[in-house]
């Protein structure tokens, strides 16, 4: 009678941990996370062990640390979810991956265990078959962690220039730029990026109520952005440039006139061609917000000159001398791969 007991309380343990599935396995990913989501069914108020692995192409087994969700103790239900931050465990996956979700009924197996160890001192049994997790597949691709991403900037904004005289002579224009840039994603929080940029830089001079000056420097700048994630894809942004004068021009308005006059053309000073160096210097600082690991980008950047711009040996002798201008604006940009 006690063996046929002890066969019945088997088969029934045997049909209990049987009962506990995860269904409906579904995997999507963003840019940083991947999540699986799943139904529990089990039987009602009882706790289950659920733990998620990752079977690799070469049959290797990834087992995920940061997780967060529907993992570890389990009731069942509909809707469940396990995401992981894969960036944080691991620099990136690539071709495709097999999750793996176990689940354990721990109070079953325990009472299993001590019947076992009951039955055994009475009437010997053979060796309970192994039972074997549940085990649900959903094979996907993963995304591969973009190291180098390429394409192009377009930004517009205000420019003026910061005086050492009266302030209220210089008024900001429109402007914009546009260029190539290169970025290395060394990991999911820091990236560089190297820019060529054609940068116009405006700025309005008011000489008296009737006569106002505008002028257009063309500069080809060279500049390298670092990025800072602080999470959700945003990052603080700074960095440094280096300008050279290509050209530009002044536009001279008054009540009798209207001209415009190109560097160029300008009249030669004390040996010099022109009143502006060709070399500008300065740094960027800003804010961005990221898709894609640095394919789809949109932000604002404050930028500044380090040193006055002025050839100061040009205006040796005249009412300009010791004049110092120092280049600044506000851009809002957008950078997509190419």
């Amino acid at each position: 009678m006690k063996s046929l007991l002890s066969t019945i309380c088997f088969c029934l343990s045997i049909n209990t941990v049987f009962a506990q599935e995860a269904i409906n396995v579904e995997v999507t990913t963003t840019e940083d996370k991947l999540i699986v989501t799943y139904d529990l069914e089990g039987e009602e108020s009882t706790i289950y062990d659920v733990q998620l692995s990752f079977m690799q192409e070469d049959s290797s087994l990834v087992t995920p640390k940061t997780l967060l969700g529907d993992y570890g103790d389990v009731l069942p239900g509909t809707g469940k979810a396990i995401i992981w931050k894969i960036y944080e465990d691991l620099d990136g996956l690539s071709g495709a991956i097999d999750p793996i979700i176990t689940v354990r009924d721990k109070a079953a197996e325990k009472a299993k265990s001590s019947d076992d160890d009951k039955d055994v001192a009475d009437t010997p049994t053979p060796p309970a078959p192994k039972i074997l997790d549940m085990i649900t597949k959903n094979t996907f691709k993963t995304k591969e962690k973009k190291v180098f991403v390429a394409g192009y900037v377009l930004a517009t904004g205000n420019t003026s220039v910061l005086s050492n005289r009266n302030l209220n002579f210089y008024n900001k224009k429109r402007s914009w730029e546009v260029g190539p840039y290169f970025r290395f994603n060394f990991n999911k929080s820091f990236h560089v990026q190297p820019e060529i940029i054609y940068h116009r830089q405006s700025y309005r001079r008011i000489i008296n109520g009737d006569e106002s000056s505008t002028n257009n420097h063309h500069y080809l700048r060279g500049q390298v952005i670092l990025g800072v994630g602080s999470g959700l894809g945003m990052f603080l942004n700074g960095g440094v440039y280096y300008g050279y004068l290509l050209g530009g021009n002044e536009r001279y308005i008054s009540q009798n006139e209207d001209t415009k006059l190109s560097f160029n053309n300008f009249e030669e000073m004390n040996g010099e061609e022109l009143p502006y160096l060709k070399e500008d210097i300065g740094y960027i600082l800003g804010a961005s917000l990221n898709f894609g690991q640095g394919s789809y980008v949109m932000g604002v950047r404050y930028m500044s000159s380090f040193e006055s711009f002025i050839n100061s040996a040009y205006y040796t002798g005249s009412e300009n001398e010791g004049l110092e201008l120092l280049n600044r604006g506000w851009m809002f940009f957008i950078q997509s791969s190419f």
